[in-house]
């Protein structure tokens, strides 16, 4: 068994809990209060990982109302690979959830995948890693 970090995204009721383990065997744990809602990412424990969380409020133009959103978007420099997700608050993600990865050449975005049009939430925090998204946007 490999060695690896391993990144959780673990809800409870009313919060989200953001959790990091290395582990000796990369197992998926559950308590009965808790649930796992997102796919973890495994790392060698040596890889930097650029990443980058917000919270904020978004209109959804489909139930006319704000919505509170979670993004997290990473980048692995070693790997050329980034990834996203993005899901509501009020829902826990069963009402609007999106996951997918980026490709890099040189830190500049050359594709991705998971949702037809990439978020402009994601663009941006990318940006703000000091990725170039500007064939993407």
């Amino acid at each position: 068994m490999r060695m690896g970090m391993v990144a959780y995204t673990l809800a409870s009721e009313d919060s989200i809990v953001y959790k990091s383990a290395r582990l000796k065997q990369c197992t998926e744990q559950t308590n009965s209060d808790q649930k796992l809602t997102a796919k973890h990412h495994i790392m060698n424990p040596d890889e930097v990982k650029i990443s980058k969380r917000v919270t904020r409020e978004v209109y959804d133009p489909y139930s006319e109302q704000n919505r509170t959103m979670h993004y997290e978007v990473g980048f692995i420099p070693s790997k050329s690979y980034g990834f996203f997700e993005y899901y509501d608050d009020l829902s826990g993600g069963e009402d609007i959830h999106a996951e997918g990865g980026l490709w890099f050449e040189d830190r500049k975005c050359v594709d991705y995948d998971g949702v037809y049009q990439l978020d402009d939430i994601v663009i941006e925090l990318c940006q703000d890693m000091g990725l170039n998204m500007s064939e993407i946007e």
